[in-house]
């Protein structure tokens, strides 16, 4: 025989109404009443030991007692549904009730036919929840439901932060510090596809044990799933456990590969992979993100043809190392370098050929600065090296060793080795007619038509009183 649904009446009165009561009781409910004048935890405790189903409360809505019995049953997790019958029903205390968690709230008088329509609708939801909430495992189940509602809350923290910057270091950082907060890992590993290489990022300090390892690990869990390999659908529990990994797609392109392992017999399980299958989706896109953010911020001061900084961004370089002379009184020199002949080079090769000689001197000159000097192309077969610290006497080492570098460097033209020169042209700071970044250009523009002028494959430099070059002759030389 069917158990009857088991409906309390918490009431003003202690008998409860006597007509819904005994209406109730004929449409095949069982019911019972308690005063609404008990504490709170009385009238729980009844509700437990009764194994209420649904509760109606018949009192006044705007009453506080109302309001704290709702809001401690909604706490306690409890699936009951809670209909409120009140005479005072005013908009803000409907609002105060719902979010009390009342399941609804009805009119006093009402029609004991709307008043069973509204405990039926509440015991087809509770029977919905009913596979979810076995009332023999309530109290774990209450545990479990928790814990997701806390793990949702850190989710949402997490896909907030990796949304907060498009820079890839600062994802990663973001990452590292709160997933830990949700999953817990001994080592965390990140790959991520930037063009055709990976780029490996680790929660842990790159020892000298985790370098010779690395190799390793980035072709078993990164690499491989660039060239050859495959990535799985969801997340992947590994090696008994101890490890899972997790593909970053946005729509059907890879960007990387999230992968977690544990030192300990505590394993990875579905519950953790679960949660690790949703922050895939945000973290995927925090990735592209930065990564199309890495690459638009380099097509704006990275030359196309040789990888160096466009003329825009050399300027902004040149810009701030001359307010440096200017505020410290420190030497600066500018070389402008001009490819010789190289007209004729596109006119009997072709302009690929010509574009070819200009990357291959580009990584010449590349090789042949210090890492605190900035080099450029400066438009055409113009390049630019702007040296910080340094005189003319120091400049014109460097030019020499530049020119002679490229001098004795085998270019290849129509499978062909061809020697190619270069001319020059320096200027340098302090010097009375360089008062901005213009004028050291200029100087250096002038010094470079000299330089052609007097037959190429030279160097040129400015014209600078006596006092001046005897003064920087006694200067160490270029480093």
């Amino acid at each position: 025989m069917k158990e009857l649904a088991r409906v309390l009446f918490i009431d003003q009165e202690s008998k409860g109404p006597d007509n819904a009561c005994r209406f109730l009781q004929r449409r095949g409910f069982s019911v019972s009443s308690i005063p609404i004048s008990l504490r709170n935890e009385a009238i729980l405790k009844v509700i437990e030991f009764r194994k209420t189903d649904v509760v109606v409360i018949n009192g006044d809505l705007s009453s506080e007692k109302v309001l704290d019995f709702l809001k401690k049953l909604h706490s306690l997790r409890y699936s009951i549904p809670c209909i409120v019958v009140s005479s005072v029903i005013s908009s803000i205390h409907k609002m105060a009730a719902f979010r009390a968690g009342a399941y609804d709230i009805l009119r006093h008088p009402v029609s004991l036919g709307r008043l069973e329509k509204a405990i039926r609708q509440g015991l087809k939801l509770r029977e919905r929840s009913a596979p979810v909430l076995d009332r023999p495992n309530l109290q774990e189940e209450r545990d479990r439901l928790l814990k997701w509602n806390d793990d949702l809350g850190r989710l949402h923290r997490l896909n907030q932060s990796l949304c907060e910057s498009l820079n890839l270091d600062e994802v990663v950082q973001s990452l590292m510090m709160n997933l830990k907060t949700i999953v817990r890992y001994d080592v965390a590993w990140l790959f991520v596809k930037s063009g055709d290489k990976v780029q490996v990022y680790s929660s842990r300090k790159r020892s000298a044990l985790l370098l010779d390892n690395l190799s390793n690990e980035t072709s078993r869990s990164g690499q491989a799933f660039i060239e050859t390999g495959e990535l799985p659908s969801g997340a992947v529990v590994l090696e008994e456990g101890a490890e899972i990994v997790v593909p970053l797609r946005v729509a059907s392109k890879k960007v990387g590969l999230l992968r977690l392992t544990r030192n300990s017999s505590d394993v990875f399980n579905d519950y953790e992979s679960k949660i690790l299958g949703m922050i895939a989706t945000s973290l995927s896109l925090a990735v592209r993100n930065a990564e199309i953010h890495r690459h638009v911020q380099e097509l704006a001061v990275k030359d196309e043809l040789t990888a160096l900084l466009n003329r825009r961004a050399f300027l902004n370089a040149v810009g701030r190392e001359f307010k440096r002379v200017v505020r410290h009184e420190m030497p600066l020199a500018l070389v402008l370098i001009d490819i010789d002949h190289f007209k004729e080079i596109n006119d009997r090769y072709g302009h690929l050929i010509g574009d070819q000689v200009i990357r291959d001197l580009a990584q010449v000159l590349n090789r042949s600065v210090r890492d605190v000097d900035t080099i450029a192309r400066y438009g055409g077969d113009e390049f630019v090296i702007i040296l910080p610290r340094t005189n003319l006497g120091e400049a014109l080492i460097a030019a020499e060793r530049i020119k002679k570098t490229v001098r004795t460097n085998t270019f290849n033209i129509d499978r062909r080795p061809v020697e190619i020169t270069v001319s020059m042209g320096i200027a340098h700071c302090p010097l009375p007619q360089i008062q901005s970044p213009e004028d050291l250009f200029r100087v250096a523009d002038q010094a470079l038509y000299t330089a052609k002028k007097k037959g190429r494959n030279r160097i040129g430099t400015p014209p600078v009183p006596a006092t001046l070059v005897k003064k920087e002759t006694e200067v160490s030389t270029h480093a």
